[in-house]
């Protein structure tokens, strides 16, 4: 079995499903975690990028090549 380790949070679907999309088609499996923190006035959203962690630098590379990782939505993950 495989350990799944955060490459990437958003804070949009958007981006988050196109970053997604984009792992999935270069045969990279992926796993969307969606986070909601909301208390009684207020509320957030994160969606994280999980890969098995042998597809870590690979999905690493593809973010950093790509011009996804400069959008302000995109958090990408060190390590």
């Amino acid at each position: 079995m495989y350990q799944f380790l955060v490459v990437a949070s958003f804070t949009d679907h958007i981006h988050a499903d196109a970053v997604c999309g984009v792992l999935e088609e270069m045969n990279i499996p992926v796993i969307m975690e969606h986070i909601d923190i909301s208390d009684e006035e207020e509320s957030a959203t994160m969606i994280r990028l999980m890969v098995p962690s042998n597809f870590v630098h690979q999905a690493t590379r593809i973010l950093h090549s790509t011009d996804m990782e400069t959008h302000g939505s995109l958090l990408v993950a060190n390590g």
